[in-house]
């Protein structure tokens, strides 16, 4: 029953960890005579889903022991690794575009709570992991497409203002519900280059910027131009 290809759907299998998981999209615990099958009241299950970085169900992580080995603390692991597993296939996915991680608390950001959302060039929402949905108070289909600054309240080229001068510091933003957050951005030159292009020529008569500046954006230039010759 464990092998490779064995079916644990509800409709073949009845009460299973794995099948209602799948069943309900969402975590579940089955313990002892909470399984279907006779055969399976000796064990106790802790299962969640698995979603791909567009929000698609792609499995479940599912820990299974003796019934009598049950730990409430189980669940909780599960659900950690099945989230971190979701946060590195984010994170892969859309290693090429411009990844924003925030929460409302600051020492939660660079954790598996932080909220994860990625923007192509023109600011428009690519997708964003659970966390982020949830912050947000909207499902992913919803805001699929939606601009940067519909969802955080400035445009997007604030953000690369920032990024260009100090681009390790975190931003506070504020969500469409009001509720202000710290973000971290990740450094994408593709953005950048672009958001240069329009700093440098979209201004007839540019003002006269600080010399800090002036040094982050010629940092910027070449960090840019670096990942382009690699």
């Amino acid at each position: 029953a464990l092998a490779p290809g064995a079916e644990w759907s509800e409709a073949s299998r009845g009460t299973n960890a794995i099948g209602t998981a799948l069943a309900i999209g969402a975590p579940v615990v089955v313990h002892g005579d909470q399984h279907f099958l006779a055969a399976n009241h000796f064990l106790t299950c802790s299962a969640s889903p698995i979603h791909d970085p567009f929000g698609r169900l792609i499995g479940v992580l599912d820990v299974t022991g003796d019934q009598r080995s049950f730990n409430r603390h189980t669940m909780a692991l599960v659900r950690m690794s099945a989230q971190m597993i979701e946060n590195r296939m984010f994170s892969s996915t859309f290693d090429k575009v411009l990844i924003l991680r925030f929460h409302a608390r600051p020492e939660f950001v660079g954790t598996l709570c932080e909220g994860m959302v990625a923007f192509d060039e023109d600011g428009s929402l690519l997708s964003a992991n659970r966390n982020a949905c949830f912050q947000l108070g909207q499902d992913l289909d919803k805001m699929r497409g939606s601009s940067f600054a519909s969802l955080f309240g400035q445009p997007i080229s604030r953000l690369l203002d920032h990024l260009m001068v100090r681009p390790q510091d975190p931003i506070v933003l504020t969500l469409n519900n009001g509720i202000r957050v710290h973000g971290q951005a990740d450094f994408r030159p593709a953005h950048l280059r672009r958001h240069l292009r329009h700093v440098t020529q979209g201004a007839a008569t540019p003002p006269i910027a600080p010399q800090s500046t002036n040094v982050a954006i010629l940092g910027a230039e070449k960090s840019i131009r670096k990942s382009t010759a690699d």
